[in-house]
């Protein structure tokens, strides 16, 4: 993208890559600048004139933005632009991905009689083993409170999915030892494949996270 970079009265252009400046001011030492640019709730600070050094601020930044705050996934937004490239390479190329909805049992129970700090620490916890059963290509992202998807590209084997549900649900199960308690949390999990389940990314979605509120309800009630 162009950035206009604002010196007083001068405008100046600038080519940062994919970031969505807010804004940038340059403070001029000679033939230096000292940018400082804010970008999706970030700040970055570089010397303008070394091009290599506005590249990897802005790739940091970049990065910093896609990131969850607590977990360290990807957040909602990322996982939503890289859902969009897979529906994209699906409709020119034939491509299929799946999407796995992953919601936790128990967890409000958890964090509201252990405190905010120990459900933290879980979720964390839970991201890491989450993110040890992905392979490679897959992302897996915080969507928001204790739910998360995984995103699953180059689907062959519909049965693919199911066999990640059941590794996910047995990574969850294993007790965490936090603070000096031994916690048990589950999941339940919902799939969605595209093209079999949906052309677009929210009835992908919709379809996931049904089948996952179903899963969980038939869970609860059976014990």
């Amino acid at each position: 993208m162009m950035l206009r970079i604002a010196n007083g009265a001068e405008l100046l252009p600038a080519t940062v890559g994919d970031v969505c400046a807010t804004w940038a001011v340059p403070i001029w030492i000679g033939a230096l600048a000292l940018v400082i640019m804010a970008a999706q709730g970030c700040a970055c600070l570089w010397l303008y004139c070394r091009g290599m050094k506005l590249k990897r601020s802005c790739t940091q930044l970049a990065d910093k933005a896609d990131r969850d705050y607590l977990t360290g996934l990807h957040n909602r937004a990322a996982l939503t632009r890289l859902m969009e490239e897979a529906l994209w390479r699906g409709e020119q190329f034939g491509h299929r991905f799946g999407l796995v909805f992953v919601d936790l049992n128990r967890f409000k129970l958890i964090n509201d009689t252990c405190g905010h700090a120990v459900g933290d620490a879980l979720l964390k916890a839970v991201a890491r083993r989450l993110s040890e059963e992905m392979r490679v290509s897959d992302t897996v992202a915080r969507w928001g409170g204790d739910e998360f998807v995984v995103l699953v590209q180059g689907l062959r084997n519909p049965d693919d999915l199911k066999r990640l549900c059941r590794k996910l649900c047995g990574a969850v199960a294993r007790s965490f030892e936090l603070d000096g308690r031994i916690l048990q949390v589950g999941a339940s999990c919902g799939i969605a494949r595209y093209p079999h389940d949906g052309t677009d990314i929210p009835t992908l979605l919709r379809k996931a996270d049904t089948r996952m509120y179903t899963e969980k309800n038939g869970s609860e009630h059976h014990g």
